[in-house]
């Protein structure tokens, strides 16, 4: 439900400076990145899901088909939550800012008087806002890579920024779950480059099971 506008700093900007309503506007990347995962995403983890349990659960549940899918499961979750939550329509206006995606088709909206600041940081070497409220909690996320006008929406948030070194603990926190309190703890001096080290290794370990799990099909396949 969509909260009723509050009485503050912002309410009366309509009677005083009227700012321009700006827009999200989605660059290349986000339509080709639809027609990728319709067209071949969704249907290489249908099917593997399908070999998957074809060679590996059809006669019951296998320790090795375990191991296999609950890390394909986590990377590809991980992989289609990340898009779509970062693939939000954001409408800016001069009291409030208001979004719709996937996981909100009929929007959500927040007052900026019930914000304080707006955080900037770096996730996989794209900038990326939080706003944060009242709580000094992370509401809202906007990421770079999906839009061509991110320097204007970022430009048009009429709050404060607020200096904040998160934690590698933290830095997965919000990347995932976008949500958390952003109490100061020490942060790493090379945030960056741990987050792509943890990124990497949960790769490879996936990565390794989708080829053990084709390697050991062909042995099923081949000893038959």
């Amino acid at each position: 439900m969509t909260p009723k506008s509050p009485k503050g700093d912002f309410a009366d900007c309509e009677k005083t400076e009227r700012m321009e309503t700006i827009k999200s506007e989605f660059n290349k990347n986000v339509i080709g990145g639809i027609i990728f995962l319709v067209l071949f995403y969704i249907p290489f983890i249908a099917f593997f899901l399908y070999f998957l349990w074809r060679d590996f659960f059809s006669e019951g549940i296998n320790i090795v088909g375990v191991f296999i899918l609950l890390p394909f499961v986590l990377l590809n979750s991980l992989i289609l939550q990340q898009f779509f939550s970062r693939t939000k329509h954001i409408i800016i206006e001069c009291e409030k800012i208001r979004y719709y995606s996937i996981f909100s088709p009929f929007g959500k909206t927040f007052y900026f008087d019930d914000l304080v600041g707006k955080i900037l940081i770096h996730e996989m070497g794209k900038s990326v806002v939080y706003l944060v409220d009242k709580q000094n909690r992370t509401v809202f996320k906007i990421a770079e890579s999906p839009y061509r006008n991110f320097k204007t929406l970022i430009k048009s948030i009429p709050l404060k920024p607020i200096s904040f070194k998160p934690t590698i603990g933290q830095y997965w926190k919000l990347a995932v779950v976008e949500k958390m309190s952003i109490e100061e703890k020490k942060g790493s001096k090379d945030i960056n480059k741990m987050f792509r080290l943890t990124s990497l290794v949960v790769i490879i370990v996936c990565a390794t099971a989708i080829v053990l799990a084709i390697f050991m099909a062909i042995i099923r396949n081949v000893t038959l």
